[in-house]
């Protein structure tokens, strides 16, 4: 390869490289107002026919909330209920009762009260509730005695309730209870 061989070369190429440039961007078609206006109609060209449908496309999002309907027709009644059957009261520390509902409380002995049903007769199943009166200065406790045998012996069929001093001894208390559901 020798020196006069790559300069020819290299000129060949850079005229061509340059020339084609330079014509390109003297002929570069910008808009379609440099073309002749018969010449372009022919370009254009006439409509064809219609082609054939389509697949559908996805399904789009869901669009937005429209405004409620007018409100239904009041429906029947429903049937009557069995009431409240929620046992509570307040109960002095004599066994006095004070507010109690849908139950009776019988003090048995010292600290001790049996809450049984209104009627009397029927077992209660729910547990009792129960806690000393509000500001008890003595540090009482209650508890709810289970199963409730002091009771039984006496011929209630209820829930025990027994109160505690401090020291765990049964002492005479107020308490308040509730009993979810008394049969």
């Amino acid at each position: 390869m020798t020196y006069s061989n790559v300069t020819s070369t290299l000129a060949l190429f850079l005229t061509l490289a340059g020339g084609t440039a330079f014509a390109a961007r003297h002929y570069l078609l910008s808009s379609t107002a440099q073309i002749k206006p018969s010449l372009l109609h022919k370009l254009r060209g006439r409509s064809g026919p219609t082609g054939p449908k389509g697949d559908p496309g996805a399904v789009g999002a869901t669009g937005a909330r429209g405004p409620s309907g007018p409100a239904g027709p009041v429906g029947p009644a429903g049937p009557a209920g069995p009431g409240s059957n929620t046992g509570f009261g307040l109960v002095q520390a004599d066994g006095t009762e004070f507010g109690t509902a849908n139950v009776t409380v019988h003090k048995i002995g010292t600290g001790v009260y049996c809450i049984v049903a209104a009627d009397g007769a029927t077992p209660m199943t729910d547990q009792v509730v129960a806690v000393p009166t509000y500001g008890d200065p003595n540090g009482t406790q209650v508890q709810v005695a289970v199963p409730p045998s002091a009771c039984v012996t006496a011929g209630y069929a209820g829930q025990e309730v027994v109160t505690l001093d401090s020291s765990f001894a049964q002492t005479d208390a107020g308490f308040v209870f509730i009993v979810p559901q008394v049969p």
